[in-house]
C-alpha cells in the first residue's frame, strides 16, 4: 500500500462491448466496429492512451482526462483473412492452423498476426510507457487496448505458457492495474482475477 501511493499507476482495458462481441467472429484490425454502448464513467486520468481502432477510442472519451494519445502497438491481433469469421468457418476454410495450434505450434493468422507478433508489440508499448514516465507526464494513466493484446501482456508478466494464452479471459473494461516502480511495469493483479 505504500508503495502504491508513491508510484505511478498504469490500467489497461479491454475496450467496452461492441455487436460483433456477441456474435463471437474474429474482430481485428480490419474491424472498425463501434461500441454497443457509450456511457460516462465517473474516473478521471491524467493520461489515456488507446488503440486507434474506434472501438478503443471510443470507450477511451467514456472517460476523463484532458489528453488522449493513440498508439499503434495497442491494435488487436490482425486476423487476416480469417477476419469476421468464427472458430468452426476457420476449421473448414483453414484446418491447418487447427492442426498447428493442437500440436501447440503459435501459428499466423492467414495474411495475418500471432500471439508473438502481438507480444513484440506488447514489449513496444512497454518501453514508450516507460519513457513517457520518464518524462514525468502522467501519475495515472489507462491504457486501452484489445483482447489478444492484453492476454499477451498478461500471460508475458504471469509467465503463462504461449501456447495457454488463449485460455486467459479478458472481460470488457475491467481494470488490469499495473505500477511503475524502479522503472519498471509490475502487475498489480492477482493471479486469480
Amino acid at each position: 500500500k505504500i508503495i502504491k501511493k508513491k508510484t505511478p499507476e498504469v490500467i489497461f482495458i479491454r475496450h467496452a462491448k461492441t455487436k460483433l462481441n456477441y456474435k463471437k467472429v474474429f474482430s481485428g484490425i480490419n474491424n472498425e466496429n463501434i461500441i454497443d454502448k457509450a456511457k460516462k464513467i465517473n474516473r478521471s486520468f491524467d493520461l489515456i492512451i488507446s488503440s486507434p481502432l474506434r472501438r478503443a477510442v471510443q470507450t477511451a472519451k467514456m472517460f476523463k482526462t484532458n489528453k488522449i494519445i493513440k498508439n499503434k502497438y495497442l491494435t488487436e491481433i490482425d486476423y487476416g483473412k480469417a477476419e469476421g469469421i468464427n472458430i468452426n468457418e476457420l476449421a473448414k476454410f483453414y484446418p491447418y492452423i487447427i492442426k498447428k495450434w493442437e500440436k501447440k505450434i503459435d501459428t499466423r493468422f492467414p495474411n495475418g498476426e500471432n500471439n508473438k507478433d502481438v507480444n513484440v508489440r506488447v514489449k513496444k508499448f512497454i518501453r514508450q510507457v516507460l519513457l513517457l514516465r520518464k518524462k514525468n507526464s502522467f501519475k495515472k494513466c489507462l491504457v486501452v487496448s484489445h483482447n489478444v493484446f492484453l492476454r499477451c501482456l498478461i500471460g508475458h508478466y504471469y509467465n503463462v505458457k504461449k501456447e495457454d494464452w488463449f485460455k486467459l479471459k479478458i472481460n470488457h473494461l475491467k481494470y488490469l492495474k499495473f505500477i511503475i516502480f524502479n522503472g519498471n511495469l509490475i502487475p498489480n493483479i492477482s493471479r486469480f482475477e
